[in-house]
Parts: C-alpha cells; sequence; structure tokens
C-alpha cells in the first residue's frame, strides 16, 4: 500500500490507498474503487466507478479535472461529486448525477480526498488532467479490453 508522505509528514492523516498515480499536487487513486466504467451506452444512473483524488492541503483554490482520449474522440464524464453543492438524492433515493459534466471543479478546503466518479466510454490511451491556480498535472493511462 502506498501512503502520501511530503517532508517526513503525512499530508492526510489515517488516508491510505492501494495505490496512486500522479505528482504533486494531485494524484489520483487508480485502479478506481469498483472497476471502471466502460460501455457503448450511457450506463444505468445506479452504477458508478467511485475515483478518489488527493490534492495538497497546500492548494487553496479550486482545482479544474478534464479527461480525454489520446487515441480517440471521446471524453471523460465525471456524473457525481461528493462535494457538490448540488449534491441531492433523487425520487428513488439515489445521488444523482450529472452525466453532461466533462469537467469536474474540486472545490477547497483540499484538507481530506475527493471522492467522485469516472466514466470512461472505451478502452484506450487515456489523459486525465488536473489545473490548479499555479500547477497543471496530466495523467496518462493506458485502458486495456477486458478479456
Amino acid at each position: 500500500m502506498i501512503g502520501l508522505v511530503f517532508g517526513g509528514r503525512s499530508v492526510w492523516e489515517n488516508i491510505v490507498v492501494g495505490s496512486v498515480i500522479g505528482r504533486p499536487p494531485v494524484w489520483m487513486a487508480w485502479p478506481p474503487v469498483g472497476g471502471v466504467l466502460r460501455s457503448e451506452q450511457r450506463p444505468p444512473p445506479e452504477t458508478g466507478a467511485k475515483t478518489i483524488w488527493f490534492v495538497d492541503r497546500g492548494v487553496e483554490g479550486d482545482v479544474r479535472l478534464t479527461g480525454r482520449r489520446l487515441d480517440g474522440p471521446e471524453v471523460a464524464v465525471f456524473p457525481l461529486y461528493e462535494r457538490d453543492r448540488t449534491f441531492e438524492k433523487d425520487g428513488g433515493g439515489d445521488y444523482s448525477r450529472d452525466w453532461d459534466r466533462t469537467e469536474l471543479v474540486l472545490v477547497p478546503p483540499h484538507v481530506y480526498e475527493h471522492r467522485t466518479e469516472v466514466y470512461i466510454p472505451t478502452t484506450g490511451c487515456w489523459q486525465f488532467t488536473a489545473r490548479t491556480e499555479t500547477e497543471t498535472v496530466e495523467i496518462v493511462l493506458y485502458l486495456y479490453p477486458e478479456e
């Protein structure tokens, strides 16, 4: 297991994840909890691959996330972010999701992890970009077809 440590002390108290990818000041837990959503059609609302983003405490402003396929035209969708100001349950008792959100804004404070969902529509080479006021972190990964 990998914990995030800077200067000999942990950035977050009692947070341990299996693996993260990225570099300061933004990391992504990979693979997502529950697997990656891949489908030719939009999945039903009850599905989602939980992804955890870690942002260094020193980042004071918003963090903007996008995802796109480098070897094709598709973009990632971020249907759910647990710290949305509009985070509400729908009539069925589940949290509503925004299937049109191709950019996600992580809002401060960045003292804990940000739990989100990501929908990746196809296999291929994917790039996730995290932009702060002063840094841009690009995370590139290859998503293989299921066997």
